[in-house]
């Protein structure tokens, strides 16, 4: 997948219909991120730093400052790996992808049909108990929680090495 990936949106052709989103904005916001790179990347490695000796608190403030600007072709290219390669579900503006091909496989999976018929018999039973209802209800905001860090960590390492490769 990863190698159709990358010749249907990073070849010349591919990477040339990606980059006509950069038009407009995008021409004013890439020379400034281009700029910013170095005090974003100094900001992280103080926030790595101040974690590393305890200053928690600084750690935070300066790992979520993001000094660079959103760009139209950074986001196509987050849109692209997060909904078809990764196919994970996700939301952009207007833009919805509902699609999970990972909770797909897990639900495919033929040694978890009978815990899953278990788990979903036990889920029918306590249905109108409002006690569990609520506990169910924060396992799977949890889980939802944890699968949108895991898609921005994923998007980050790709678009990270997706930048590298805009030619094939």
């Amino acid at each position: 997948m990863v190698d159709a990936f990358v010749d249907r949106h990073f070849s010349f052709s591919g990477s040339l219909s990606m980059h006509r989103k950069a038009i407009g904005w995008d021409m004013l916001k890439a020379p400034a991120n281009i700029a910013l790179a170095v005090p974003q990347l100094a900001a992280k490695l103080a926030a790595a730093g101040a974690k590393a000796v305890g200053a928690d608190r600084v750690a935070d403030c300066l790992g979520t400052r993001k000094l660079v600007f959103d760009t139209e072709v950074g986001n196509e290219i987050e849109w692209l790996i997060i909904t078809e390669l990764l196919q994970l579900p996700f939301r952009q503006g207007d833009c919805v992808s509902h699609r999970d091909a990972l909770a797909d496989a897990i639900l495919s999976a033929p040694e978890l049909q009978e815990p899953l018929h278990e788990a979903l018999g036990t889920i029918g039973r306590k249905g109108d108990d409002p006690v569990f209802r609520e506990r169910l209800e924060e396992t799977l905001e949890t889980y939802a929680g944890t699968r949108v860090a895991a898609a921005e960590i994923a998007t980050s390492l790709m678009t990270l090495g997706a930048g590298a490769v805009t030619v094939h």
